[in-house]
């Protein structure tokens, strides 16, 4: 094997080397990513469930005050009895 030939191929091993080291970071910096994401998304599902959760409370109460307004009306306008 000439002089030109091991240099030429620890060439190419040291670039595959660099090529591996440089996916292996790129995948681990996805999987961490990926990772973060779904926390987020998680917390952010659950904000958006006690947000729902809330309305529905808000929608329960405006029914009940609705209820009692039309009854207050109804006395109001029979004369209070």
């Amino acid at each position: 094997m000439s002089k030109e030939d091991e240099v030429f191929q620890s060439g190419e091993r040291e670039l595959k080397q660099a090529f591996e080291e440089v996916t292996t970071r790129n995948v681990v910096t996805i999987l961490e990513f990926t990772k973060e994401t779904r926390k987020l998304v998680r917390a952010l599902e659950e904000k958006v469930l006690n947000l729902q959760n809330g309305m529905f409370e808000r929608d329960k109460t405006i029914v009940r005050l609705q209820a009692q307004i039309s009854v207050l009306q109804q006395k109001l306008y029979s004369g209070g009895s």
